[in-house]
């Protein structure tokens, strides 16, 4: 099944909101959708972590303080992005993020 078609076929399922999902969902998500495409994995970006710095960002609601998004071929993908992306830091979860964060700066210590 095409990456596509796959995050388009489990959003059906889920019956939310892309947006939604990525408001506590994203791990069940973007599993089911790696279950569906041979060589897609998980990806785990953890809150305030050592790992690709994405406590840069800010703190991030609700709370359980990771996101899991898809990687295949080299591009990024999850439930609000079906098309993918070349960077991680370019799906709409991570730009809304550092929107809200250059409005609304914090101090990072």
């Amino acid at each position: 099944m095409d990456i596509t078609d796959a995050i388009e076929h489990v959003l059906d399922q889920f019956g939310m909101e892309p947006k939604e999902v990525n408001e506590g969902w994203c791990f069940d998500f973007a599993e089911q959708v790696c279950r569906l495409v041979p060589g897609a994995q998980c990806g785990r970006f953890q809150r305030f972590s050592d790992s690709d710095s994405w406590e840069l960002f800010g703190s991030y609601e609700p709370s359980d303080n990771f996101l899991c998004i898809i990687e295949f071929r080299n591009r990024y993908y999850d439930s609000e992005c079906a098309e993918g992306a070349d960077r991680w830091a370019s799906l709409p979860i991570f730009q809304r993020e550092l929107e809200t964060n250059l409005e609304n700066p914090t101090k990072l210590t």
